[in-house]
């Protein structure tokens, strides 16, 4: 079976702190998956002069799919992912495993995914000004 390939942004801000651990887990439970890091943020922007280059574009493009952090504006990779590539929902599945805790008194059977959409505008004086969206029309 060939290895699926994910591209990973850490991300901004607080979001190294997880998505670099989730990746160690998944990573440790060989499952046959292949991760890229291409250099974003302060990194990307220290050697390419921006925040989201070519490179990485290239990467998420090649990938099976991404893990994305998250991003305090559009030049992160936020706004290729969203308006770009028109990734414009977030799935989160949900799913009760045995010998897991839970707040429910009985979470057997749970299974289900949250769906987020994302394009209901930017959000307001965090993703900065939606004229910098217009090289993803």
């Amino acid at each position: 079976m060939a290895k699926k390939k994910v591209c990973v942004i850490k991300g901004d801000d607080a979001s190294p702190e997880f998505v670099i651990p989730t990746v160690e887990l998944l990573e440790g439970m060989k499952l046959g998956i292949e991760f890229f890091w291409p250099l974003t943020g302060e990194e990307a922007i220290q050697k390419h002069g921006k925040a989201f280059p070519e490179e990485a574009k290239k990467m998420v493009d090649g990938a099976d799919c991404t893990l994305f952090g998250s991003s305090r504006d559009m030049t992160g990779g936020l706004g290729y992912l969203r308006w770009g590539k028109k990734t414009y929902a977030n799935f989160r599945p949900v799913k009760w495993m045995k010998g897991m805790r839970s707040p429910l008194k009985k979470p057997e059977g749970i299974d289900f995914v949250v769906v987020r959409e994302n394009l209901e505008g930017l959000y307001p004086g965090r993703e900065g000004e939606i004229e910098r969206l217009e090289p993803y029309a």
